[in-house]
């Protein structure tokens, strides 16, 4: 497997307005969430979506770098 970051890829939190493009290193940052449990999808044009869900009970920042599997 390809373990290289997947910059530009689209991130977004399922039913909210909440969303950003990875970097050039896979990061992302997503700010002010609202508390609640939400579906975290990302998607890139040949790559299958990725969705898994996040939880926060206050509003939270959180930083992540994507690698592909």
């Amino acid at each position: 497997p390809n373990l290289e970051p997947l910059p530009f890829a689209n991130v977004f939190l399922s039913n909210t307005t909440k969303g950003t493009v990875t970097g050039e290193d896979g990061s992302f940052t997503l700010t002010d969430l609202p508390a609640g449990k939400f579906d975290l999808i990302v998607s890139f044009v040949g790559y299958v979506p990725l969705k898994t869900t996040v939880q926060t009970r206050e509003q939270r920042t959180f930083r992540l770098v994507l690698r592909p599997l």
